[in-house]
């Protein structure tokens, strides 16, 4: 399952927007770094992207000379490590994908990354924590609407807290992949309580407009919600670009931070993730 929204940009816009505050900001000062968007889900394959971030000196460049093929990417569980192959794919964004079908994630390992292109090197390690299963997804009509229903999940918390969880959703009508939902990026705090959670669409393409994008799904939609366990350095990443993709375009709250990551010698996300999901018809 291959994540298809436009992460990429959104962390070089964020990192472009920090180093393109001043129009005399060097190259040197600045420079260009390797962009790793990557994941495992437990009972999954691991799955990259590549892409140089963009500097102050850069937006003359067309974006697809940041995006890096013929990169060397090296994943390793602590028992094997495999080089991931990379190939074109169009219906990926950015289109170019580095995956691996000979290692599947396991809870209770830890998977690091290695991603070298040229003399640049970024690297990044997590640890898959045990999955917390989904007990059932409901549904309540929206007020108004005749078409729109609000969608919930329904789990218990693991003994172990704090945990924290990031929700994605796809529909499976659309075929489409699975994305980070709008505020999915959660903390819990209280050992083993029954938790309900609202689920919404995923507000990726950061559209001009708030009137263009509808939280919720249609009547009749197949959908599929899927509950990943991170780690707190995983975590915070999801939570910003949460916030980034909700807020970035809203004049009263604004970013303009580095999105946090827990890659050395980069940018972007190592997300090592113990997954559990459901599928339902909305109703």
């Amino acid at each position: 399952m291959q994540w298809n929204f436009k992460i990429i940009s959104a962390i070089c816009v964020a990192f472009a927007a920090l180093t393109g505050c001043n129009d005399s900001i060097d190259e040197d000062i600045a420079p260009r770094q390797l962009v790793v968007e990557g994941y495992i889900d437990s009972d999954g394959y691991p799955s990259v992207f590549l892409t140089y971030s963009v500097t102050a000196n850069d937006y003359d460049r067309p974006m697809s000379d940041n995006l890096v093929r013929w990169g060397k990417v090296t994943i390793s569980d602590g028992d094997t490590s495999i080089i991931l192959t990379g190939a074109p794919n169009n219906n990926s964004f950015p289109p170019y994908h580095y995956r691996t079908f000979e290692m599947v994630g396991t809870p209770g390992k830890h998977y690091s990354i290695k991603a070298e292109f040229h003399n640049d090197v970024a690297t990044a390690s997590a640890e898959m924590l045990n999955p917390v299963a989904i007990n059932s997804v409901d549904f309540e009509p929206i007020a108004d609407s005749d078409s729109l229903c609000a969608t919930f999940v329904n789990f218990t918390a693991p003994s172990d807290t704090p945990a924290y969880f990031v929700v994605f959703t796809r529909s499976i009508t659309a075929n489409t992949p699975f994305q980070p939902c709008m505020l999915g990026a959660l903390e819990i705090t209280i050992p083993s309580d029954k938790c309900r959670l609202q689920v919404y669409k995923a507000k990726s393409d950061f559209s001009p407009s708030d009137e263009d994008f509808v939280p919720h799904f249609k009547r009749g939609e197949d959908i599929q919600v899927k509950l990943s366990r991170v780690t707190k350095e995983i975590y915070d990443f999801w939570l910003a670009f949460s916030n980034e993709s909700t807020f970035g375009n809203s004049q009263f709250i604004n970013t303009s931070a580095n999105l946090p990551s827990n890659v050395t010698g980069g940018f972007g996300i190592w997300s090592v993730q113990a997954s559990s999901s459901i599928a339902a018809t909305v109703k």
